[in-house]
């Protein structure tokens, strides 16, 4: 599965998988994953584990005083509200 064959993730979509990933996510196990998606139904858990992966390589830049530049929520949330 190519990330540019992926559907961008929205707002909603992306703020459910934090709430997720904040509640349920503790060492990557299957049951873990399953509850993540109950809460982002519209994205596989292979789209999920692909976009908690990217979520991680950017943070370690941020803690190493880089600009992240896998998923650009910004530019991508612009896009979608029009603005």
């Amino acid at each position: 599965m190519s990330g540019s064959n992926q559907k961008q993730w929205s707002w909603e979509e992306n703020k459910a998988f934090e709430n997720g990933v904040a509640l349920y996510y503790k060492e990557g196990q299957d049951e873990e994953w399953v509850k993540i998606h109950s809460l982002v139904p519209t994205k596989t858990i292979d789209e999920i584990k692909v976009h908690f992966k990217k979520l991680m390589e950017d943070l370690e830049l941020i803690e190493f005083g880089f600009e992240p530049v896998s998923i650009d929520y910004h530019q991508q949330y612009k896009n979608e509200d029009g603005k």
